[in-house]
């Protein structure tokens, strides 16, 4: 994986 919560930032990111 990439970082701790880069997943997390592109998802609710894309989300909004």
């Amino acid at each position: 994986m990439r970082r701790k919560h880069d997943w997390l930032r592109e998802t609710y990111r894309k989300s909004l």
